[in-house]
């Protein structure tokens, strides 16, 4: 019964799904996987700095470390805001706070700083903001230990409501000043702007989503569904809706066509999940569970970085578990 009860609910799906027969995802549109690329590339590309830093840092040789180190953060592209490039950074920094003296910053790279800090104060909108905050970012990549500069150029990402770059920098700096007489209340302040990306995450996700891809099988982890989505060639019966409940989110399964199970604008609800970073957890209803002879019923999901694309996976029967990719409703 609970296997006949999961054909009827695929079936559902069986006429939208298209059969291109690779399943690929498509190129570009995936927020979760560009990032993981661009991780990997910075993996790769601060390897061999890395190495060497590693190696002299291993005989003692700590001012070299520093300058492979450096080395690596150069070797990855301006604007770089991968965690590679924060982990590099900090690594920098924690080591520069070892010596006595720290190492001198050159006369050309304090031009850089000096410039920046004018800019800065000249600034008036987006644009003077903008050319500021390059400025500081061209003279980090040779000095990232500079703690002013950090912090200066986190307030500047912050005016430009870039609320994660503002965040990194803040941290950088509580990192490269731990002796700051204004580190409790910098400290208030990463913690109110992660609480704002948090809330803010949120609430772009209360609305209606519609599915883009689907798929199913054995039990599979959501970031490694690169080449098992399939299309849709048509409308899906139904599609869901999110409603926020604190740090909680309700999905609700809303169909729009009649089915076996549920009639067209029969509100069903699905899952009550659990957002931990961009992580979702939970289980689905007992209500749902029933009505569809669910045996598993765990849930797991993530949300893209724009908090526009979900993909949600939750176990069926046996070692069968449905995937959703979905995509907010413009």
């Amino acid at each position: 019964m609970t296997l006949l009860r999961l054909a009827v609910l695929l079936a559902a799906l069986a006429p939208v799904v298209g059969c291109s027969g690779t399943g690929e995802s498509g190129g570009g549109d995936d927020p979760d996987r560009e990032a993981q690329r661009a991780e990997e590339q910075a993996r790769q590309l601060a390897a061999p700095h890395e190495a060497k830093a590693r190696e002299c840092e291993s005989e003692g040789k700590l001012r070299e470390a520093i300058k492979h180190y450096v080395a690596a953060i150069q070797a990855l592209p301006e604007g770089n805001t991968t965690a590679k490039d924060f982990e590099l950074r900090e690594k920098v920094i924690k080591l520069v706070l070892s010596l006595d003296p720290p190492p001198a910053i050159s006369e050309d790279v304090q031009q850089m700083f000096n410039r920046a800090e004018a800019m800065a104060k000249a600034a008036k909108d987006s644009v003077g903001w903008s050319n500021a905050a390059q400025e500081y970012e061209r003279a980090l990549r040779y000095a990232p230990w500079h703690a002013q500069a950090n912090f200066n150029l986190g307030l500047l990402y912050e005016s430009m409501t870039k609320v994660p770059s503002a965040i990194c920098c803040l941290k950088l700096y509580l990192v490269a000043a731990p002796q700051a007489s204004d580190r409790d209340e910098v400290q208030k302040k990463v913690t109110q702007l992660e609480l704002k990306v948090r809330s803010s995450g949120l609430r772009m996700l209360e609305g209606t989503w519609r599915i883009h891809r689907y798929a199913i099988g054995p039990h599979f982890a959501i970031l490694d569904l690169e080449n098992k989505w399939q299309e849709l060639s048509s409308p899906s019966p139904y599609h869901f809706t999110i409603h926020v409940r604190g740090r909680e989110i309700d999905l609700t399964q809303v169909w729009h066509a009649d089915f076996a199970l549920y009639p067209k604008g029969d509100e069903v609800p699905f899952t009550r999940l659990k957002l931990t970073g961009r992580r979702l957890e939970g289980r689905v209803t007992p209500q749902w569970r029933k009505d569809n002879a669910v045996t598993d019923g765990g849930v797991q999901g993530v949300v893209s970085e724009d908090f526009r694309e979900i993909r949600l996976s939750y176990g069926c029967v046996e070692e069968h578990w449905q995937s959703y990719y979905l995509k907010r409703n413009p």
